[in-house]
C-alpha cells in the first residue's frame, strides 16, 4: 500500500466490500455487527476521499524568507546566504 492509494475512494470501498464479505461468514451477531459498522466507516472514508478530490483550494505558494516581511516589525530582515567568496578576511 503506498500513502497515494489511501487518498483515492476505489481503495476505500474495496475493504467495505471485504468488510462485508467477512461479516456473511460470522454467526454471532454481535460480531457480525461490528464488521458491518467498519463497512459503513469505509463508506464514510470513500466519501470524505471524493470530496477531498472535488475540493479545488488552490495551494499556497510561499516566498522565500529574504522576500517574505519580518513576522514581527521590530525584527531585522533575514540576511542573504553568503557564499565563501562573499565572505571578508
Amino acid at each position: 500500500m503506498t500513502n497515494s492509494s489511501v487518498l483515492q475512494p476505489g481503495y476505500w470501498r474495496q475493504r467495505a466490500a471485504e468488510a462485508r464479505e467477512g461479516a456473511k461468514g460470522i454467526v454471532h451477531p454481535a460480531n457480525r455487527k461490528i464488521l458491518e459498522d467498519v463497512a459503513i466507516s469505509y463508506e464514510e472514508m470513500a466519501d470524505l476521499m471524493e470530496k477531498h478530490q472535488r475540493s479545488t483550494v488552490p495551494a499556497r505558494r510561499i516566498a522565500p524568507a529574504a522576500a517574505r516581511p519580518p513576522a514581527n516589525p521590530r525584527q531585522r530582515p533575514v540576511p542573504p546566504a553568503r557564499t565563501c567568496s562573499s565572505i571578508q578576511r
